[in-house]
């Protein structure tokens, strides 16, 4: 009897599979989850990660930016970002998540 994988599981093996960065919107929809989930797995999945290579993968969050001014959110990356804090401009580029290897 073959066991399903759990929700992180399933996150974590998209995100090995994948050649480039994906946004929670794309991984939501590629698993059908809410992106809510996806938000909120993504830190444990980073450390079940890390743990399970010895440090020599983890994930990667390249953080959301404004697309008014620049601003790149550099405090808690993968956090759902609403409007910028400096210009108050709601135009969010959305994070892009990988696996970062050495």
């Amino acid at each position: 009897m073959e066991s399903e994988c759990s929700r992180r599981e399933r996150l974590l093996m998209l995100l090995l599979s994948s050649d480039s960065p994906l946004t929670p919107r794309e991984i939501a929809e590629e698993l059908d989850l809410s992106e809510r989930d996806v938000y909120r797995d993504i830190e444990h999945v980073a450390r079940s990660l890390r743990a399970r290579s010895g440090g020599s993968m983890w994930v990667e969050v390249l953080p959301p930016q404004c697309l008014s001014c620049g601003f790149v959110f550099s405090r808690r990356p993968w956090a759902r970002k609403s409007r910028c804090p400096r210009c108050k401009s709601t135009h969010i580029s959305p994070p892009r998540i990988r696996v970062g290897r050495r």
